[in-house]
């Protein structure tokens, strides 16, 4: 219980520095990425598409301002995770992913956020929280790091490559945190329809 916490705690940090608006998953696949229009070269280095394969997800939702989120990770990262072990009885098998909107749609006010974990398990069904199975996700994904950018302007650089390879964008996106060595990998993902 208490490396669960600890590890909860590890991944909210680093989440609380990712949240501006975004996508992840579990181990995506890498495709060739290509297009007429695409960005300079770096920006394709850095942004490569990939899919992930069907998961199910243990998740519950939350109405949030932008802002909100970054105070609020820690506890309810830890909530979920302990509702799904504890309560529902499932086995997490992945990193916390949030599932996002297409945030084009919500530039002011409280944005839906799904705080999620991969699970197997056949567990107790619990008022609040949700358990679904996602279709495999294609997207463009690029790792973030709060060195290099802001949140925000990376997802802006995300729906620019899609518009820029011809993509059009989903109504999923998504941010995962997998741990890394001594810390953790937040990604982006942008889905693509």
């Amino acid at each position: 219980m208490v490396a669960l916490k600890k590890a909860v705690l590890l991944m909210s940090l680093n989440l609380m520095i990712s949240i501006g608006a975004g996508c992840a998953s579990p181990a995506p696949e890498s495709e060739a990425a290509s297009g007429a229009d695409a960005d300079p070269p770096e920006a394709e280095e850095r942004i490569s598409v990939e899919t992930a394969p069907a998961t199910t997800y243990f998740y519950r939702e939350y109405q949030m301002a932008g802002p909100a989120i970054r105070d609020r990770i820690q506890p309810l990262a830890e909530e979920v995770a302990l509702a799904a072990v504890k309560r529902a009885r499932l086995t997490i098998t992945g990193p916390l992913t949030l599932l996002l909107p297409d945030f084009r749609r919500y530039e002011d006010g409280e944005l839906p956020v799904a705080f999620a974990y991969p699970v197997r398990g056949h567990g107790a069904r619990l008022p609040n929280y949700e358990t679904e199975r996602k279709e495999r996700f294609r997207c463009l994904t690029a790792v973030f790091s709060e060195q290099q950018q802001d949140a925000s302007e990376l997802w802006r650089e995300l729906y620019r490559e899609a518009a820029n390879r011809g993509y059009e964008p989903s109504d999923d996106n998504r941010v995962v945190i997998r741990e890394q060595g001594d810390g953790y990998r937040t990604v982006f993902q942008l889905g693509l329809k």
